[in-house]
């Protein structure tokens, strides 16, 4: 081969590493510009999805303090109805005393009146009222 062949075949070989790198250049770029595209597209999904998820936060923040709120109701109804059974059963004890001192009080009136003295054994009938004499008529 004479000089301007290698000549002419050096510039084809630089020719054909510049168009390679040239090529190479062009793919790396348009891979880039694409992975760019794809990254800002998961952005603005993870935006949206951000959106839901924090409208989903209220709402799950709005139901706890629901049922916080109910079961501070319910705290303060299991209260009262502790205060009331206790009242009843108070009230309950009182009319018992009041009830017991009633037949003690009706039990020594029996034992102080005379017409009752020997009868009551003879004509009391178990149906009877313990406070009405035995001898009265009904």
């Amino acid at each position: 081969m004479s000089g301007t062949g290698w000549v002419v075949l050096i510039v084809i070989v630089l020719i054909v590493i510049v168009a390679g790198a040239v090529l190479v250049q062009a793919t790396r770029k348009r891979v880039e510009q694409q992975r760019l595209a794809t990254a800002d597209t998961m952005r603005t999904e993870a935006a949206e999805q951000s959106a839901v998820v924090d409208q989903q936060a209220a709402k799950a923040d709005e139901i706890q303090a629901r049922a916080r709120q109910a079961q501070a109701e319910a705290d303060a109804k299991s209260a009262e109805a502790e205060r009331l059974e206790a009242a009843a059963l108070q009230q309950s004890s009182r009319v018992d005393e009041a009830r017991s001192g009633v037949e003690e009080h009706l039990s020594q009136a029996d034992a102080l009146d005379p017409r009752l003295q020997g009868e009551a054994t003879e004509t009391a009938t178990p149906d009877d009222d313990p406070g009405v004499p035995p001898s009265s008529p009904r």
